[in-house]
């Protein structure tokens, strides 16, 4: 009787640490906008801690790189001993591409919080 007792102790006591899961709501709207995204060719620069143009993380930068997504070309690289397809433009630079020191303050301020 007392194991029971102790079993139904601990069973509460691990109820009670479990997240409650909040409840849905039917009438919410889900948004239409998706967030453009950096290049690819960016993003592995920043893996390799390799420097990477602020221009890569505006607006504009993320808008061509989504022009670029819609390309079928493909490259081979090897990623774990293994042959893989990945798009052409992760290996090179947009020559579209504008020096840090020509961006306006705008760009700067909305690239630096993308980038971080």
């Amino acid at each position: 009787m007392e194991d029971e007792c102790q079993k139904e102790e601990e069973r509460k006591e691990l109820e009670k640490k479990q997240p409650k899961i909040n409840d849905f709501d039917d009438d919410k709207m889900v948004g239409d906008f998706v967030m453009p995204c950096p290049s690819q060719f960016a993003l592995g620069k920043l893996k390799s801690f390799s420097f990477t143009e602020l221009w890569y993380f505006t607006e504009e930068g993320c808008s061509k790189a989504q022009e670029f997504l819609l390309e079928d070309a493909y490259g081979i690289t090897r990623v774990d001993n293994l042959v893989a397809l990945k798009p052409v433009t992760a290996f090179k630079a947009s020559k579209n591409a504008i020096p840090d020191a020509d961006l306006t303050w705008r760009q700067m301020n909305i690239s630096k919080n993308m980038m971080l």
